[in-house]
């Protein structure tokens, strides 16, 4: 078992979101990475130590706009390091030279690991699925998106929802039709505008998001974005269907504001996961 520091900072975009950083090693360069649960590929930015590293293929994906995102080249970093833990052949996709991209520490190296992020000690624990000393915790079972994205069951009193847990969103995103449906839920305050991976501007509301609760623990009022994710739901719906897969689609992406008031275990190779003890 071992611990890397966390970084929480403010976005840079907008000051009610978080951005969670952690320092690690890709071969023998420091790189600080976003800490990115969305995200099934590590990422990192074109250097000397990737830029030998033969293309196993291209990678895209879609932005909040359901846009299409340029293709990525698909490499195997022989050697990703977070504090003691060393992670081998780790699939990543390397940003063109010159890109205005941020590395991504994504679950094709957290996937590995039982990870606990403290975020009340500012810690990243990253332990063996199974270690003994972590098994006394009150686990659930896991349940991914179609794409690999861990999600978690919470409600808002009486509406349930299962929601992708994301620490590479600086703020939650609730999808406009959901926010349409429920307007007690959500509080708007201002308008604001961001870009999503894709690049596309979109113009978003900035709302104070009512009080949830998650395994039988109740969550504070936090910011959040309203946002319309319909076209990024048919976009995963038509790639679901091309793949032979069902897609439900997503109402809300829980991220940084709430999820930093608790401390969480997920147990990627067991599929299992967790609220640590308050």
């Amino acid at each position: 078992m071992t611990a890397a520091d966390l970084l929480l900072q403010p976005d840079p975009d907008d000051t009610e979101g978080i951005d969670v950083l952690v320092d690690g090693f890709v071969g023998d360069d420091a790189v600080r990475f976003r800490l990115d649960t969305g995200a099934g590929r590590c990422r990192v930015v074109d250097s000397e130590s990737v830029r030998s590293l033969p293309t196993a293929g291209s990678d895209a994906g879609f932005g909040a706009s359901g846009t299409w995102t340029p293709g990525e080249d698909e490499i195997v970093i022989d050697r990703l390091r977070i504090d003691g833990a060393e992670i081998h052949d780790v699939v990543a996709t390397r940003t063109p030279p010159g890109a205005d991209a941020f590395p991504l520490l994504g679950t094709s190296a957290l996937g590995r690991w039982a990870c606990g992020f403290e975020f009340s000690a500012r810690r990243l624990v990253l332990a063996t699925s199974g270690d003994e000393s972590i098994e006394s915790i009150g686990w659930q079972p896991l349940v991914t998106h179609p794409f690999g994205q861990p999600t978690v069951p919470l409600s808002f009193d009486e509406v349930d929802v299962t929601a992708i847990w994301d620490t590479g969103a600086s703020l939650t995103a609730v999808d406009q039709t959901f926010a349409d449906e429920h307007p007690s839920l959500l509080e708007p305050q201002r308008e604001s505008t961001g870009f999503d991976a894709s690049g596309v501007e979109m113009v978003i509301t900035i709302a104070r998001m009512s009080e949830i609760t998650v395994a039988g623990r109740r969550f504070e009022p936090s910011a959040c974005a309203i946002v319309d994710l319909g076209p990024l739901n048919d976009a995963f719906d038509r790639r679901a269907s091309s793949e032979g897969m069902s897609h439900e689609p997503m109402s809300v992406i829980l991220g940084m504001p709430a999820i930093a008031r608790a401390d969480w275990w997920f147990d990627f190779p067991a599929r299992r996961w967790a609220l640590a003890s308050s």
